[in-house]
Order: C-alpha cells, then structure tokens, then sequence
C-alpha cells in the first residue's frame, strides 16, 4: 500500500525514505529507489542522516533568503508608494503585501480613530470586511493586540478567548501592532485557514513589514 503501483510497475523493489527537518518541521523528503531488494548499513544510514541534514540547512537557509528578498521588495514598493499616492492606496499595498508575502487567506490594516477607543479598517486584501470598526478592548485580537502594544500569534482560533470570528473556514491568525515612538497607529492582521499556519519568522516578518 505504501509503494504506488507504477513504481513497481517501473521495476522498483525497493525504496528508502527519510524525511528532511528544521529542527522539528519537515520540509521536504529525500527518496532511494531500488531496482533490487535492498536494506541500509548502519554507515549508509549515518551518511543519509547527514545528507539530508545538510540538505534541510541548505534548503532553509535558501528559503530565509528568498523571504528576505521579497521581504525588501515589498518594503521598497510601499516606501515608494508613500510619497505618491495617497492613503487609501498606501493601506492597500501594505494589506496586499502582508498577505503575499505570509501566504494568508486574506489581511487587514486596522487604523486607530481619533477618539482612541475604536480601530477602523484601513484596507482588507483577499477577502470583504464584515465590519468596519473594533473596540480596543480583548474581545477581538486587534483589539487586544492594540491595547497591549504586543504581537500574537493565534495557532487554533476555537482555542482563543480574544478571537473575534468573521468566517468559519478561518483556523488561525497573526497581528502584530503600527506604532511610530510612543503613538499607536493601528494592527496589521494576516489569517489562515490552516492552524499552526504562523510562527515567530513570519511575526518578525510581519513586524518588519
């Protein structure tokens, strides 16, 4: 059942698999195929661990660069934008950018109001807003994350008392607070589908951002 009929078909007898980690996430698998019945050696074990070792800090050492790449991409595009468009267009870039570049199902920019009770949307990317203003209070992870000054990562949204829910298909969440010195400015809010979909290299990302 583990073998697919094509490979036998193709005259495999045999297949070793190892799975490629960081740390404790796969990020891909390393495959030998067999035209002949075949086991490991204790030596040829030790030097597919530390192939595939290698291999997981080459591939993720690529992977950062790519991020960082688009990461400064994205960054110069919105620092271009600034000092030609006005705001409405500025907060939509932002909002397309956080969602491109953390592969969320959708984003949103909140703005703190005049009054500094209430978070307005500024933009939402990828998705319609169901409301348009939040409470700063812990009834939502805006709210929370505006009040507290402090980034969230939200892994299981059924798991979360702060979370405030606008689609059913939405797993978990990162938000992280705009602030320039002292002043808040509002929350940018990136939300997935899958759970566990956010760690602390997107956080930093989005921080960035």
């Amino acid at each position: 059942d583990v073998i697919s009929s094509e490979a036998i078909e193709s005259g495999i007898k045999a297949i070793v698999g190892l799975p490629i980690k960081d740390d404790e996430k796969v990020i891909g698998a390393l495959f030998l195929n067999h035209t002949s019945a075949h086991s490991l050696s204790s030596e040829n074990k030790k030097l597919l661990f530390t192939l595939t070792n290698s291999a997981a800090i080459g591939i993720n050492n690529s992977m950062i660069h790519d991020q960082r790449v688009k990461d400064i991409a994205a960054s110069q595009e919105i620092n271009r934008a600034i000092s030609q468009n006005a705001l409405p267009v500025i907060y939509e870039l932002i909002a397309k950018k956080a969602k491109e570049l953390t592969n969320a199902a959708y984003s949103t920019l909140w703005i703190l109001d005049n009054t500094n009770k209430y978070l307005q949307v500024g933009a939402v990317y990828g998705r319609e807003s169901v409301e348009d203003s939040l409470p700063l209070n812990a009834q939502s992870i805006n709210g929370h994350v505006a009040m507290k000054r402090e980034s969230y990562i939200c892994s299981d949204v059924t798991q979360d008392n702060h979370y405030h829910s606008w689609y059913d298909d939405i797993h978990s969440n990162l938000t992280v607070p705009i602030a320039f010195g002292e002043r808040l400015i509002g929350t940018l809010h990136v939300e997935s589908t899958p759970k566990d979909a956010y760690d602390k290299d997107q956080e930093k990302l989005l921080q960035s951002l």
